[in-house]
């Protein structure tokens, strides 16, 4: 099974990203977007998973003991990764008031590291990923819109879990499943 670890976002947030997104299809751009009730913070990718580790992964995960209260995140302004000029990813950035996010997912990255899981090689960028390129095509007229809200704010929520999640890869797109939450 397919596995990752990922912070879910409010119904109100995906509302406002769904508006976001049918904003940007109209620039024509060649990206298959990431539908709105699949949106999260991913914190930890695992891929391809034997079924018998989920334990050993929950155990470890438990065993960081990652709580928090009162973590607000605001959903602000629109990029692209690697960058403009190489895009593969269109992304709604995240703002928090401590750097919980990028604490936790290295805390989660080095405990799976213990279980033979590949440690990330690169630092980590909080960002809700809304869509993939799929080629160049309506870039200009893309980059001209997502200009526009480099600086605007999509709502903002507080954080109080974080999810083992499966994926099943459709036709239609992935699908998730939580397997387990922890709460915050």
């Amino acid at each position: 099974m397919r596995l990752f670890i990922a912070v879910p976002i409010p119904a109100d947030i995906s509302r406002n990203l769904e508006d976001i997104i049918s904003n940007l299809k109209r620039t024509g751009a060649d990206i298959k977007w990431v539908k709105p009730e699949s949106i999260h913070i991913t914190l930890k990718f695992l891929g391809e998973t034997d079924e018998k580790r989920l334990l050993e992964i929950t155990s470890a995960i438990e065993s960081l003991g990652i709580k928090k209260s009162g973590l607000e995140v605001e959903v602000k302004g629109i990029g692209f990764f690697p960058d403009k000029k190489r895009p593969r990813v269109v992304w709604a950035g995240l703002q928090e008031n401590t750097p919980f996010l990028a604490e936790s997912a290295l805390k989660i990255d080095s405990a799976i590291g213990t279980l033979g899981f590949e440690r990330e090689n690169r630092r980590f960028s909080p960002h809700l990923t809304i869509g993939r390129f799929r080629s160049n095509r309506g870039l200009t007229m893309l980059i001209d819109e997502t200009e526009k809200m480099k600086t605007s704010s999509f709502g903002s929520f507080p954080i109080r879990e974080f999810n083992l999640y499966s994926s099943t890869l459709k036709p239609s797109g992935a699908e998730y499943k939580v397997l387990r939450s922890f709460k915050l």
